[in-house]
């Protein structure tokens, strides 16, 4: 067990700490990421004899506050940031601040135990950090017959591929930005863009490098992403129900990267039951609003593909072929 207690008495009006400033230091290439702070004052160390005899001084603790904003659940959230900090009292480097702030330094803690009011010291701080989260999200297109137009994989897609950009960077100002796509095999080949974000139309198959250069001339952040637009492809079903039930209820083909599209359906004589321009929809098994006949219909396909063949023309397609329309009793 404890076989005995000290006690001390210190007169604390002796010892209260001056604080006067608070330098803020920082280098290039080093800001962007820390900063030190240097207070500027007196505390002067209070001393005690232990047991044994032997001169030792009490820790005295200082809080450091300020307003801060970090990167939470894919959002910039405002945030307080507390730090405490145990004298001698020289220097604290702490992380670059994401926004502009003030802050707040006071104590000890036996001055606040002691309802002793003492000055609270505030520096402001325009911040120069910048961090950037560039996200891209494929523009969905409502059709479902359209292949692979899914970024759950990664972003690439059905051309023409519609990708918005976000670079989502930190809330302080001013903040320069700098887009550049480019295909992967053209690198030099380059379109640039100052937007905040970016809503882009990838028309031709390929892959491509998109990269954001955020910058306030004392720090940037930089990030990239790839997306690829896939080459065109046509496949055509052979049979279709359109029973009402909900499954297969049109005749629709898949398709992907399809530039320029025709289909004309036909019955069996000869006349034409269906035309569209659309690869999205589909003939829902009517003539005039009425049902057609069951049987074998025919189709012809014209279409253009947005990529090109090895001579670097369009890919074309010209599919022909019979379908069976299925009714289920």
């Amino acid at each position: 067990g404890i076989e005995s207690y000290n006690f001390y008495t210190i007169d604390y009006s002796q010892y209260l700490p001056i604080i006067n400033d608070i330098e803020i230091e920082s280098e290039e290439n080093i800001e962007c990421e820390n900063i030190t702070l240097k207070f500027i004052g007196n505390v002067i160390e209070i001393p005690y004899v232990d047991k044994d005899g032997n001169t030792k001084f009490l820790p005295r603790n200082f809080t450091l506050t300020y307003e801060n904003s970090t990167w939470s659940n894919e959002n910039w959230v405002d945030s307080t940031s507390t730090i405490t900090i145990t004298s001698p009292l020289t220097s604290t480097t702490i992380a670059a601040p994401n926004k502009s702030t003030t802050f707040k330094f006071f104590g000890d803690e036996y001055a606040n135990e002691l309802g002793i009011n003492l000055d609270t010291i505030y520096k402001d701080y325009s911040a120069v950090k910048i961090e950037c989260h560039l996200k891209g999200t494929i523009i969905e297109r409502e059709y479902k017959n359209e292949l692979d137009r899914s970024s759950e994989s990664g972003i690439e897609g059905s051309g023409p591929l519609v990708v918005e950009f976000l670079s989502r960077a930190n809330p302080i100002n001013p903040i320069y930005y700098e887009w550049f796509v480019n295909n992967v095999e053209t690198p030099n080949n380059y379109q640039r863009y100052n937007d905040i974000d970016l809503l882009y139309k990838f028309e031709d198959s390929g892959e491509y490098l998109v990269k954001l250069i955020a910058s306030n001339g004392r720090c940037e952040c930089r990030d990239s992403l790839h997306i690829k637009v896939l080459e065109s492809y046509i496949s055509v079903p052979n049979a279709f129900t359109p029973n009402g039930d909900g499954l297969n209820d049109e005749f629709r083909v898949a398709y992907k990267s399809i530039e320029r599209y025709s289909i004309i359906i036909q019955n069996r004589w000869g006349r034409t039951v269906y035309t569209s321009k659309d690869p999205g929809k589909g003939w829902d098994g009517t003539i005039n609003g009425r049902p057609a006949a069951e049987g074998t219909y025919y189709y012809v396909i014209i279409a253009t593909g947005y990529d090109v063949d090895l001579k670097g023309k369009q890919v074309k397609y010209r599919l022909s072929g019979d379908i069976n329309l299925i009714r289920s009793r």
